[in-house]
């Protein structure tokens, strides 16, 4: 099988800047996505595993200010390229306030903008690999910390369900992803799910997923985060 192709969302009401951003794109060996309707994006990136979004601005509907709202609410560490016609002081702060990437002028220098999404991407790639390699980035003196190391080897080779506990940022995902990688199941998918940051009308959906025509919008089979963990670890950050 070949390596994953990393994606990009690519979110403006001009059908032609979609087509020919996914054009370039998918000519550097990247899978592109697009829309021009705010709500349809949303889904989009609930659905998949996104990598990198360009964002437009100016669009009917909801303004990409508020969109860029909702996706950092839904997936706070996706990197965001805002791409517009209206770069003005005003909308350049905001949008870097509320977590932008960067901000590009249309029509956007390609050349400029490929190399930025290089830089971001790489990074990205390389901070998932890290997230992925269990014990040997966790050093620590702390004999209550190496007690816990020391435990986490036995209970990694069970079934059995494990609770971390914790203040923000002592590190509970890094002893998940440690857990997952001791274990048998290390060779299958470590699946993370923010539940914080999920709003309450997606969290069934997005953790048991749902039929074709289970509801209004549902216009495809979309296989929860339960079943995209089978055989391998789930886990659900910020229960």
């Amino acid at each position: 099988m070949g390596e994953t192709k990393q994606k990009v969302l690519i979110i403006d009401d001009e059908i032609r800047m979609c087509e020919s951003l996914c054009e370039i794109l998918e000519s550097e060996g990247l899978e592109a996505l697009s829309s021009t309707d705010p709500l349809q994006a949303l889904k989009i990136l609930t659905e998949n595993n996104v990598d990198l979004v360009f964002l437009d601005i100016k669009m009917p509907g909801m303004s990409g200010i508020h969109l860029l709202k909702s996706m950092k609410a839904i997936a706070p560490a996706i990197p965001i390229i805002i791409i517009t016609g209206y770069p003005s002081v005003d909308n350049i702060v905001q949008s870097m306030k509320l977590g932008a990437s960067n901000v590009f002028p249309k029509p956007p220098n390609m050349e400029t903008l490929l190399r930025e999404v290089k830089v971001i991407l790489d990074s990205r790639g390389r901070r998932q690999q890290s997230e992925r390699s269990g014990t040997a980035r966790i050093i620590t003196r702390d004999q209550r910390l190496q007690k816990i190391l020391g435990a986490m080897e036995k209970f990694a080779v069970t079934d059995a369900p494990v609770l971390i506990t914790g203040e923000s940022g002592t590190g509970k995902e890094l002893l998940a992803g440690a857990f997952h990688d001791l274990s048998p199941r290390r060779e299958s998918r470590f699946v993370k799910v923010n539940c914080a940051a999920l709003p309450k009308a997606l969290l069934e959906s997005e953790l048991f997923g749902h039929e074709k025509g289970a509801f209004t919008g549902a216009d495809q089979m979309k296989p929860g985060k339960f079943e995209l963990a089978g055989g391998g670890t789930l886990f659900l950050d910020e229960v």
